[in-house]
């Protein structure tokens, strides 16, 4: 009777300790998504108002956020209430998943180099249309290869005659990178040139001149882009002389 007991006591101590185990796991769960919402939210906020006076990369965000909050809610099967362990842990998987998303899209300043960065304007919500310039093709589209800067026509498919600057040095920021421009070959920065994030895969490239008025054949004043799936448009620059 005395074993019975004892086989009693047992049994009942390793539930509780089981029980006890799963409510700290749960707490413990709960914690760690608390705090990867704060590191969620606070990305978006700072994405979303960085980027506000680009209307449609600021409407783009906005509306992607909201679809994706609701479906992660669904996946989760969060509704605020009654969560367990698997649900924290769901909640804190995805947050963690779309910071490194929101890093990749828009903070991504690896991305910039070995890629074409090319100007564009928008045609259907954030579709891209690459800007040559007209039939004077007055654009120019950038390559950044190691340490130098490759500055090309933006008609130029080929990419066969660039103007080349070295790069002598480079900063990086948390919404921008600067690359210190050397236009003499002697080792000083003539310039900065840097690309401050503006959208998904979006840029703005802003000059610091240190020296020259004009240094570098760039447009400051319209978008570039690294994505790859953009638009391009044939013009027909033949005389319609009769």
């Amino acid at each position: 009777m005395k074993n019975i007991y004892i086989l009693i006591f047992i049994s009942a101590s390793i539930a509780c300790s089981n029980t006890m185990g799963s409510k700290q796991q749960k707490i413990d769960e709960k914690t760690i998504y608390a705090n990867s919402e704060q590191d969620l939210n606070k990305k978006y906020l700072d994405i979303k108002n960085y980027i506000r006076d680009n209307q449609p990369e600021l409407k783009y965000l906005v509306d992607n956020q909201r679809a994706w909050l609701k479906n992660r809610n669904v996946k989760c099967q969060f509704d605020g209430k009654n969560l367990n362990f698997e649900n924290y842990k769901c909640l804190s998987d995805s947050n963690y998943l779309k910071v490194q998303d929101f890093k990749k899209n828009y903070l991504n300043f690896d991305s910039l180099e070995n890629s074409l960065i090319r100007p564009f304007s928008y045609t259907d919500g954030i579709g891209k249309k690459l800007e040559i310039g007209g039939c004077w093709c007055s654009e120019s589209m950038i390559k950044i290869l190691k340490d130098k800067i490759y500055v090309y026509q933006a008609c130029d498919d080929k990419l066969k005659t660039p103007r080349i600057y070295k790069i002598v040095g480079k900063k990086i920021g948390e919404f921008s990178v600067e690359y210190q421009i050397d236009t003499n070959n002697n080792g000083v920065a003539e310039f900065n040139l840097s690309f401050v994030t503006n959208g998904k895969n979006v840029w703005n490239v802003v000059p610091t001149v240190f020296r020259k008025d004009d240094l570098i054949n760039l447009n400051f004043s319209i978008n570039y882009t690294t994505d790859i799936d953009i638009n391009v448009e044939k013009l027909d620059c033949s005389d319609s002389e009769e």
